[in-house]
């Protein structure tokens, strides 16, 4: 048994006797019931420490590929135990489950998120999805993390809530009320990775298969993809100067999706008698309307629009995306909803994801004390 070793690599000694003698097995160089060599023989041989040769062999005791006795030493067990492990160069061993329409939404996905990328600095970016991120941004954005760090305790380092932390709602609730006119409490909000994340979120609680779903035509692509791969039946509706076009709508429409405040990507404003019309669907035939509030701080003139949701909550799925306000690599966003949608959304949260990264969340949560995002 020829086993080489690197004295100079930082690998222990006996690890790389485990590894050796693995390979030596998986290339049938040693095949079952063959005797290992002694540990003290090998010991002199690979000029090492017995206790060395011992501790290899004792992992690959405790790995299932030698087994051991007093009188017949050190042997390679049946190849039955460790055939699995070979590598797998074929298709998987039973047919994956086929998932309509996936293959479909994840090539238009990847299409739009290709066609958004450049890697050459650009005079002027026109890409509606992407914010200004500099140096300014960068350096406020490390200053709320370092305040963050500093207030950070041990328990903050456990499990909490999958709604979010506390005290980042906290503040996003404080925000809501004074900017976007949403009084809300502080458990009618849940944190997601994005928008993304949370369109998916919602329509595995509101909707099932087959359901119908319109969405703005033109409108966010994620959005639509997303309901595709969930298999709901999709509507695209109209978008004229005023909004979307209500009178097209089906009857038995279950979600709306919209963009009222800046719509993507054309940026029309939702007119007043639209929106209204809009909210009177949703209440006489029992639907609700996700409000994705695209860029809703943005006006080139007065302050943010009136929400949907400040005016039907029961009715209103809100979304809020920091994504698209700060920085995409902040993957945020946060789901404002009644009670009990909301309840049902974290619900489904923590069975899947349990909870999200705590330090994205307490830099956000500092970002806001400290002023720097309003």
């Amino acid at each position: 048994m020829y086993i080489y070793l690197d004295r100079s690599s930082t690998t222990p000694l006996w690890q790389q006797i485990v590894t050796e003698i693995i390979q030596q097995i998986h290339s049938q160089k040693l095949n079952p019931d063959d005797q290992l060599t002694p540990t003290r023989v090998l010991a002199q041989e690979l000029n090492v420490s017995r206790s060395t040769i011992q501790l290899a062999y004792d992992e690959l005791l405790a790995r299932g590929y030698v087994s051991t006795s007093r009188r017949g030493g050190t042997k390679v067990i049946s190849s039955d135990h460790y055939a699995a492990s070979t590598p797998h160069q074929g298709e998987p061993p039973f047919p994956l489950p086929v998932r309509p329409h996936f293959q479909e939404a994840e090539k238009q996905m990847n299409h739009w998120l290709s066609a958004n990328q450049f890697h050459e600095k650009l005079d002027i970016d026109f890409r509606h999805q992407e914010p200004a991120i500099d140096e300014h941004f960068q350096n406020i954005w490390k200053r709320s993390l370092t305040k963050a760090l500093q207030r950070l305790e041990m328990k903050d380092w456990g499990y909490s809530s999958p709604h979010g932390l506390w005290e980042v709602r906290s503040e996003i609730r404080q925000y809501l009320s004074v900017e976007r006119g949403i009084d809300v409490e502080e458990d009618q909000i849940v944190l997601t990775g994005g928008t993304q994340q949370a369109i998916d979120l919602i329509s595995q609680v509101l909707l099932k298969k087959g359901d119908t779903v319109a969405v703005e035509d033109p409108g966010f692509p994620g959005a639509r993809l997303s309901f595709m791969h969930r298999e709901m039946n999709i509507y695209p509706a109209p978008v004229d100067e005023e909004g979307i076009m209500v009178n097209t709508l089906p009857r038995k429409t279950k979600l709306i999706a919209v963009t009222p405040s800046h719509q993507r990507p054309t940026g029309v404003c939702m007119s007043v008698s639209r929106r209204q019309q809009l909210l009177k669907f949703a209440v006489s035939h029992q639907s609700y309307i996700l409000e994705d509030d695209f860029d809703g701080d943005y006006r080139y003139h007065g302050g943010p629009l009136p929400s949907l949701f400040s005016e039907a909550p029961d009715h209103v799925i809100y979304i809020l995306s920091f994504s698209k306000v700060l920085a995409p690599g902040i993957r945020l966003a946060a789901i404002i909803g009644s009670k009990a949608v909301i309840k049902e959304i974290a619900s489904l949260q923590s069975l899947i994801q349990r909870q999200l990264p705590i330090m994205e969340q307490i830099t956000l949560a500092s970002f806001f004390r400290e002023g720097e995002f309003t």
